[in-house]
C-alpha cells in the first residue's frame, strides 16, 4: 500500500534528519522537508487523489492546506517547500541554513507526521 509506505519513509526520514544534523544542517533541513512531502503525498492519496500537475510538491502543500487543521503548520511545509528548491537549483541564493532553523524544521516535521496520521486514521 503507498500509504502505508510513504508514511513509513516519512517517519524514517525524520530519524535520519536528526541523525544528520552533526554532520551536515542542509541535508537534515531538507530531510525534514522530505518527511513532510511524503506524509503530505500520503495524506493526498488516503483521500483518493493523485498529483500529477507537474507542480506536484506545491500541489500537495495546496491541498493540504485544506486537511490540516494547524495553519501555521502548513504555512512552515510551504516556506520549507520554497527553501528545499533553493537548495536544489539556486543554493549561492540562499543564505546558511542554522542550527536552529534545522531542528525546528524537524519539530515541523514531526508535528505535521502526526497531524496527517490523525487524519488518515480517522
Amino acid at each position: 500500500d503507498q500509504i502505508e509506505v510513504l508514511l513509513e519513509k516519512a517517519a524514517k526520514d525524520i530519524k535520519v534528519a536528526k541523525a544528520n544534523v552533526a554532520i551536515d544542517f542542509e541535508t537534515a533541513y531538507s530531510l525534514a522537508y522530505n518527511s513532510m512531502l511524503k506524509a503530505g503525498r500520503a495524506l493526498v492519496l488516503s483521500q483518493g487523489y493523485r498529483t500529477t500537475d507537474g507542480a506536484q510538491h506545491k500541489t500537495t502543500v495546496d491541498f493540504c492546506g485544506h486537511f490540516i487543521d494547524v495553519k501555521a503548520l502548513v504555512s512552515t511545509f510551504d516556506r520549507m517547500r520554497r527553501d528545499r528548491n533553493m537548495l536544489m537549483y539556486d543554493p549561492c541564493d540562499l543564505d546558511a541554513i542554522e542550527e536552529e532553523t534545522v531542528l525546528s524544521a524537524i519539530g515541523s516535521a514531526e508535528h505535521f507526521y502526526k497531524e496527517v496520521m490523525k487524519k488518515i486514521k480517522k
